[in-house]
């Protein structure tokens, strides 16, 4: 994940399905870590996956 809008979106997801706890917390690690990227004036490394 390497913008708040897809995590946004995970978070949308899980609300409407599982709820799991462990999973919100860490999403919600993640869009803090990218909004304090983004404070720094840095753009987050993105991660390719290949299927």
């Amino acid at each position: 994940m390497h913008d708040v809008e897809t995590v946004r979106e995970y978070v949308g997801y899980e609300n409407q399905h599982q709820r799991r706890r462990w999973v919100l917390r860490m999403l919600a690690d993640r869009a803090a870590t990218l909004r304090e990227t983004d404070a720094e004036g840095s753009t987050p490394q993105r991660q390719t996956h290949n299927p």
